[in-house]
């Protein structure tokens, strides 16, 4: 009986040590701070959620932000950070910051986050006024072609968002 409580307390010891050997050195890795400053700034600090209720953007505070998939979103106020933690897939521009209409021409160019629709209840940008007005003469056309050639462009991507960290990150300063 002596040896079984000897090997049943050494079984316990030895879990002991590694939960604290897993807590000591594993979790300082997912307790990292992250520094929002490291993420680039999107949409060149615009509160992405002023697209949708704005009739033209408004620039952010550097108060009010978030990070998510790796770009970080500047906000007017605590209320616009909150409703884009809830639901940023709902407010992200469909096609990064890249031009919409000519991903529609299976093309990729960068787009100025001044020039803006909102087309299926989703952002798509533009890197001029003729480009959106190209846009909107057969507009949902338009975006089914730019989402085709952005979802064959941007494969390898999906699968790497999927390994990214695919949270919200508040921060006020």
């Amino acid at each position: 009986m002596l040896k079984n409580l000897t090997q049943k307390n050494l079984y316990s010891y030895a879990n002991l040590v590694l939960a604290l050997l897993a807590f000591f050195v594993i979790s300082p890795a997912w307790a990292q701070e992250v520094n929002p400053k490291t993420f680039p700034l999107a949409l060149t600090g615009y509160d992405v959620t002023t697209y949708f209720t704005e009739t033209a953007p408004i620039k952010g505070s550097k108060t009010y932000q978030a990070t998510y998939q790796n770009r970080r979103y500047l906000f007017v106020n605590k209320e616009n950070q909150i409703a884009f933690s809830k639901s940023p897939e709902k407010y992200i521009p469909a096609f990064g910051e890249h031009c919409a209409f000519s991903a529609s021409q299976q093309k990729v160019a960068q787009a100025n986050p001044e020039i803006f629709a909102i087309t299926q209840e989703r952002l798509v940008l533009f890197n001029n006024n003729q480009v959106l007005a190209n846009w909107r003469e057969n507009e949902d056309a338009n975006y089914a072609q730019a989402q085709q050639f952005w979802e064959q462009e941007h494969k390898y991507d999906a699968s790497k968002r999927l390994r990214e960290e695919n949270r919200v990150r508040l921060f006020n300063f």
